[in-house]
């Protein structure tokens, strides 16, 4: 696997293509889907507790495929995808979480501020 370009080539007894950066995409996809499948069915838990059966099928159908789809590569190329697109989410987490940070210190900013012109306004 060229990691700089994320192209592999798959080769086993039905065809032999080059995934370049597909199986990153394809997988990368699967990822937010469950991601997306666990916020749906903590809603689902949280509103409605007894009708979410169809959510927890589809996030467990998404969690299948993403594993089979990993399983069709050796297993540390397998890895190397699945600790990669780990990072850049856990990157874009952190960059959230800065963002959120600064945001929360610019409002407690104002507060301060109107706090401090509260008592020329009486």
């Amino acid at each position: 696997m060229n990691l700089s370009t994320g192209h592999l080539t798959i080769k086993n007894a039905e065809t032999n293509y080059p995934t370049g950066t597909f199986f990153y995409v394809y997988v990368c996809r699967l990822n937010q889907e469950v991601m997306q499948g666990f916020v749906k069915l903590v809603h689902e838990l949280v509103h409605r507790p007894l009708d979410n059966k169809k959510c927890r099928d589809e996030l467990s159908h998404n969690i299948f495929l993403m594993l089979q789809e990993c399983n069709k590569f050796r297993e540390h190329q397998a890895r190397e995808v699945l600790i990669e697109t780990l990072e850049k989410q856990l990157a874009e987490r952190h960059m959230a979480l800065a963002e959120l940070q600064k945001q929360i210190k610019i409002a407690e900013d104002e507060i301060e501020r109107v706090e401090e012109a509260a008592p020329m306004l009486i």
